[in-house]
């Protein structure tokens, strides 16, 4: 990792061996504190629209063992070094993933790691005085509810528009706003 905070972006996108360059590259992103190199190991989280038929098969089990699955039990399990990558599917309005409170949870438990959301968060205002890189489409004041959005899984293989990201995936950006990725 310490390696790829010193590459460029077009070393970032660069297959070893070579390869397509495709889906190496995801930009339109807004981004907090760019002066602030992001290489580290990611953290995914899931997302979809609630459905009841989902919830019963994903949340279900969890529930009868005392577990409600929902963005703080993800963010429970962040340690230093991750960084919290949500796969949020563009959502808007009804579904910010956290505000400045969870926002600093996120920066002391990662101690500094970063946050990727492909969606939003709220609080911009107390969030931008926080020294930790965060990649997001939207601020928007609304609260994500179990009406909004629900889990559909967490440390598995998610789309950040077309960047795929897995757990054994790092992720690095490039100072333009536009995070990319490769291997460990």
């Amino acid at each position: 990792m310490a390696r790829a905070a010193k590459e460029t972006s077009a070393e970032e996108i660069a297959i070893p061996g070579g390869g397509s360059p495709y889906s190496q590259y995801e930009g339109d992103f807004r981004v907090l504190h760019p002066e602030i190199k992001m290489a580290v190991r990611p953290i995914t989280v899931m997302f979809m629209p609630p459905r009841q038929d989902l919830d019963s098969v994903v949340t279900a089990g969890l529930r009868d063992r005392g577990v409600t699955m929902n963005n703080q039990y993800v963010i429970d399990m962040l340690q230093p070094g991750d960084v919290f990558v949500v796969d949020l599917y563009g959502k808007h309005e009804g579904g910010a993933i956290v505000g400045d409170n969870l926002f600093y949870y996120i920066m002391k438990a990662t101690k500094g790691g970063g946050l990727v959301v492909d969606g939003s968060f709220r609080d911009l205002d107390g969030i931008q005085e926080m020294l930790m890189p965060c990649y997001y489409r939207y601020a928007h004041p609304s609260a994500m509810t179990p009406q909004t959005a629900t889990v559909a899984g967490f440390n598995v293989p998610i789309r950040i528009g077309i960047l795929p990201s897995c757990p054994a995936i790092w992720w690095s950006e490039t100072r333009k706003a536009s995070p990319s990725f490769r291997r460990l």
